[in-house]
């Protein structure tokens, strides 16, 4: 099978049933694009001219094609905005101002409270009486993202919800509007109201420590993959398939979206939508980058092996932006081993295998990242990362992934580097040094 330009919407659906749902993935369209997206290749995918679609299922980092959508014109839904807030008053101010400037799409901007001080509700008072559209403060029964982002999607009226941190930023003034019609158009590509939107990221504040790192993270956001997407991309969903998959998880007030994005695995079409969220880095910064991010892996990796122990005794392992600080991981690295630890050594074996099936999962990202490395020293955007070694991964050795010997090596390296990383940690505790 080959593909030489734009497809057509049953072109389009055709190949979404010969190649699996993430056949077809959206992405690499400017924020001033409305109209008909390109159909895109990969040079190393063009074989003599022609692109030759045996890649996996699951690959799905390649914007291989996208539709050429020349089909009736469809009009963009309603779209209700939701922000939860706690303590986020300079950065909600700026959202605001964000959003104001966007030309049409938005019909209302709920902004939920999760017991806030610091007078937030004062500058929604103020934007209410600027703005073209509704701008409501709503107070969540309890605090936690999931619960707030819940409550304002209960009380939206519009057939779209977006949902947004306070710490995003809108880098253009027609990206909304631009999103709401490339959103509709998958839709009725689709013939389905299962499809989610999310943007890529860049992040803002870095201060002058920003390098290959948050290159390879903000890389990653214009990835469609599940373990991929999190809520500083934005999530953009018709409100009635939100409630019909359940909402957001709240038994945690954090890893909502983490939990929200593996739960539509199966189900959703997941679509890059035109445009870039500015997010704020000040929690990397404050906290640490490294330590910011292997925290993030463990509770990632605890949520997947379903061991809610370790969230229970992992208090503080996620403060609010306005509470962050210097983060030491060295506590929360002799909590994982306590729990992975439950129950002897046999538990402990089984534990560490299960782990290591899960890091076999993810061993594209060690090829991803060299994909990032090259582009990184060429000067490329993040945005636009597309090279060769995920593709060979990919054809040659995702195969190899789930043997068994696979995952034992893969068992083995994961407990040196815990240990190893905890090691670190100690001396660095005991020297009073950040880690």
């Amino acid at each position: 099978m080959q593909i030489t330009g734009g497809l057509q919407a049953d072109t389009a659906e055709r190949n979404v049933e010969a190649h699996g749902s993430d056949g077809l993935v959206a992405g690499g369209v400017d924020s001033d694009i409305a109209g008909k997206p390109q159909a895109r290749r990969h040079p190393a995918l063009n074989v003599r001219g022609g692109l030759h679609l045996t890649y996996p299922d699951d690959f799905v980092k390649y914007k291989l094609s996208e539709p050429d959508f020349n089909v009736v014109a469809v009009s963009a839904a309603t779209l209700s905005i939701i922000i939860p807030v706690f303590n986020d008053r300079d950065s909600l101010e700026k959202l605001l101002a964000d959003l104001g400037r966007q030309r049409g799409a938005i019909t209302e901007v709920l902004v939920v409270d999760g017991g806030s001080s610091d007078g937030a509700e004062e500058v929604v008072g103020l934007f209410s009486r600027r703005v073209a559209w509704t701008l409501r403060w709503l107070v969540a029964p309890a605090a936690g993202r999931g619960v707030q982002m819940n409550t304002g999607a209960q009380a939206a009226g519009g057939d779209d919800l977006l949902f947004l941190h306070a710490d995003s930023r809108l880098m253009h003034p027609t990206m909304l509007a631009d999103a709401a019609q490339y959103f509709s158009r998958w839709r009725r590509c689709r013939r389905s109201e299962a499809v989610a939107g999310h943007f890529n990221l860049e992040f803002s504040e870095v201060g002058p420590q920003a390098g290959l790192g948050y290159y390879y993270f903000a890389a990653k956001t214009a990835l469609n993959r599940p373990e991929c997407i999190n809520g500083d991309q934005g999530l953009w969903i018709a409100r009635e398939f939100f409630f019909r998959c359940g909402g957001f998880d709240e038994s945690l007030p954090y890893m909502e979206d983490a939990r929200f994005a593996r739960r539509l695995q199966a189900t959703v079409h997941w679509v890059l939508l035109p445009g870039t969220l500015l997010t704020s880095a000040r929690r990397f910064v404050r906290e640490g980058f490294a330590s910011r991010q292997l925290l993030n892996a463990l509770l990632r990796l605890f949520d997947q092996l379903q061991r809610p122990d370790f969230f229970q005794r992992a208090e503080g392992a996620y403060r609010c932006q306005a509470a962050a600080r210097r983060l030491h991981v060295g506590p929360f690295l002799k909590i994982a081993h306590e729990v992975m630890g439950d129950g002897g050594g046999r538990a402990w074996l089984r534990a560490w295998w299960d782990a290591a099936q899960l890091v076999s999962d993810n061993v594209w990202q060690v090829f991803y990242f060299f994909d990032c490395y090259r582009h990184y020293r060429r000067g490329g955007r993040s945005a636009a990362v597309i090279g060769g070694a995920l593709f060979w991964f990919e054809r040659r050795l995702r195969c190899y992934c789930r043997q068994r010997v696979f995952v034992a090596m893969t068992m083995v390296l994961c407990v040196a580097f815990f240990y190893g990383c905890w090691g670190v940690a100690t001396i660095a505790g005991r020297l009073r040094q950040p880690f």
